[in-house]
């Protein structure tokens, strides 16, 4: 098949798709999703609750033990995000156990993990460089402004403003990378390799469909907080928007997710066939 002939996907079957997913398994994904949202909610609690460092020493042990948490979590929300996208890639007729879904996360974590901090660490070094740009900017166009400076902060803007726009272009190319590194076994360069080849040439329609779905939760959040100011203003209840609104968007988020890895799959093997 030329390479430059794509089959293109069809967003709103996606989403009819995952949507029908998440309503059959609606119980299981959200219980096990909460705890994820749980687990976050405690590693924030125990962040606020860390006092100033009052030395170099407590700093950098504070700063070591935030970023030991932080991969903690990173991890074992993955593990939580995982066991729910065993469920939802259940068929239709049969749904699995919580024992056969745990053993599938258990046996395919580990390289489910090195992809996503491949992942999440070339966001970061992308985000980096252009922040460190930024900097640089700001640094040498320091006041007294001439022409000079202003170019140089102009240019450094220009740059910080293309790399971000990389970075977020191809993390998304990259982002199938964790699924094809569970489901099929791969190392996390080559998931990261194959996830491009399978979003190009749907790259907008893959985007489109997560675009929508942001759209969606911004738009009935801030509807669900506009209604309930209007019957009370007690700081809890408004508060406990954003926690609801997670528990039942984060499993639509992870079914997105799956149903896009398994038709951009299923595109690729059809591709061969041809």
């Amino acid at each position: 098949m030329d390479e430059k002939c794509f089959v293109l996907i069809h967003p709103f079957e996606i989403i009819k798709e995952a949507l029908s997913r998440w309503a059959k398994n609606f119980m299981p994904v959200v219980a096990i999703c909460s705890v994820s949202i749980f687990t976050t909610r405690i590693f924030q609690l125990i962040k606020n609750s860390m006092g100033a460092a009052t030395s170099n020493v407590a700093f950098l042990l504070s700063s070591l033990l935030f970023l030991a948490g932080l991969a903690t979590l990173i991890a074992l929300n993955a593990f939580i995000c995982l066991l729910a996208i065993n469920f939802l890639k259940g068929d239709n007729q049969t749904r699995p156990s919580f024992a056969s879904a745990f053993d599938d996360t258990r046996l395919c974590i580990g390289v489910y993990l090195k992809a996503l901090f491949l992942l999440l660490a070339f966001v970061f070094a992308g985000l980096l460089v252009g922040y460190l740009f930024l900097l640089a900017g700001f640094f040498f166009s320091s006041p007294p402004l001439n022409a000079g400076k202003m170019a140089i902060l102009v240019a450094a803007s220009t740059v910080f403003v293309v790399v971000v726009i990389s970075v977020a272009w191809y993390g998304c190319f990259f982002s199938l990378a964790p699924l094809i590194a569970a489901f099929e076994k791969k190392g996390a360069v080559a998931s990261m390799r194959e996830s491009r080849a399978r979003i190009r040439g749907n790259a907008l329609r893959y985007c489109f469909i997560f675009i929508l779905f942001i759209a969606v939760y911004l738009g009935v959040g801030l509807c669900s907080y506009y209604l309930l100011k209007q019957v009370t203003h007690q700081r809890f209840v408004l508060s406990m928007i954003d926690p609801v609104m997670n528990f039942l968007f984060g499993p639509i988020w992870l079914a997105l997710w799956f149903v896009c890895y398994q038709k951009l799959t299923e595109l690729k093997i059809s591709s061969r066939v041809k």
